[in-house]
């Protein structure tokens, strides 16, 4: 929270000492790591998502129901579905934006068999995900957190395909780097960078599992105790300011000043967590920018071509782990009644 100055002198440096250093300096350790990096943060992302989809759709809820209560009992009906009829067309149009995807997806990229595979595996997990969402009335999903999981998921279907290194199966087979996958990649880590920032204090926590206490009772009894102390001590303040005793009135000031200081609420701190988040999307930034290190080659050797479906299969198991993310946040309520999943409003 300090010493912006010298942070900033810092990054510019390691900045500008970068681009003076050769390629090669990137490609060995430094490699892997963001490699293990960026998938952390596709997970973490797909987290923020999904979390983000159901606090969207609890809000929207909350509003029409607070909309219900405000309203005159004529108008009660027609502000409440106000809320309800845009929730439900955002959803609609989501999900045909979807599908639409995955219909243009099997016209351009359905000739070969891994592709026909992944995009077949979209369109059944997208339907899937949302029947059951549907059909379960127990269920704590909702339909606008499946059709925004929905469009995500098929972009990283997109994303699969879009990498597929053998010519004949990609429309969009070039040399040189996917301008689409880059701008689509970095507004994704834009977004969850944002999302990070407005969300670390419950967000961050509620990933890394960190838990604030309740003050214990012992404590309890200590805060009673220090406001009779507090309660004495303003007492005897005002005793020595009418007594003019000058030495007593410097003593109790200070003790005072001390107990507010004290008793100040303190901030709580979430500089390693926030930071660890993003580290991992400076180390997912540059598999973007670089398909995930892979750079572009007009060879078509064989060792090429198995890097280039390396990168392809990476963004399809991304996919498929945003499908687990959010049928576990569906099935999870039923198989631990006992825990409280709800998110709030």
């Amino acid at each position: 929270h300090a010493c912006w100055c010298s942070k900033w002198l810092y990054w510019a440096t390691l900045v500008l000492v970068s681009l003076a250093l050769p390629a090669t300096t990137f490609t060995g350790g430094f490699l892997d790591l963001a490699r293990v990096g960026g998938y952390l943060f596709i997970v973490l992302q797909q987290i923020l998502l999904v979390d983000a989809a159901y606090n969207w759709n609890d809000r929207v809820l909350y509003l029409a129901s607070q909309a219900c209560d405000e309203a005159s009992i004529g108008d009660r009906e027609s502000r409440g579905d106000l809320y309800l009829n845009g929730l439900l067309l955002i959803s609609c149009t989501l999900l045909l934006v979807a599908l639409g995807a995955l219909g243009a997806m099997l016209y351009f990229f359905g000739g070969c068999s891994s592709s026909y595979e992944i995009i077949t595996f979209s369109g059944f997990a997208v339907v899937a995900v949302t029947a059951y969402q549907l059909s379960d009335v127990e269920s704590e999903g909702s339909l606008l957190t499946s059709s925004i999981v929905a469009v995500y998921a098929v972009y990283l279907g997109y994303s699969s395909v879009s990498a597929n290194p053998v010519k004949s199966c990609n429309p969009m087979y070039s040399t040189s780097s996917d301008w689409i996958d880059i701008v689509l990649g970095l507004s994704f880590a834009f977004v969850s960078m944002a999302w990070v920032s407005f969300r670390a204090p419950s967000a961050v926590h509620a990933i890394f599992g960190v838990v604030h206490d309740a003050p214990s009772r012992e404590a309890l009894a200590a805060g009673g105790a220090a406001a009779d102390d507090a309660a004495a001590d303003d007492e005897a303040l005002e005793r020595a300011l009418l007594t003019g005793d000058d030495e007593a009135v410097a003593t109790l000031r200070l003790k005072k000043s001390a107990r507010e200081r004290d008793l100040a609420p303190r901030t709580p701190s979430f500089g390693w967590e926030v930071n660890f988040l993003m580290s991992l999307i400076a180390l997912y930034i540059p598999m973007v920018l670089t398909d995930w290190g892979i750079a572009p080659s007009s060879s078509t050797t064989a060792s090429s071509i198995e890097k280039g479906k390396a990168a392809m299969w990476i963004q399809f198991s991304a996919e498929c782990l945003v499908y687990l993310l959010y049928f576990w946040s569906l099935i999870a309520p039923r198989l631990f009644p006992d825990r409280d999943f709800s998110t709030g409003p």
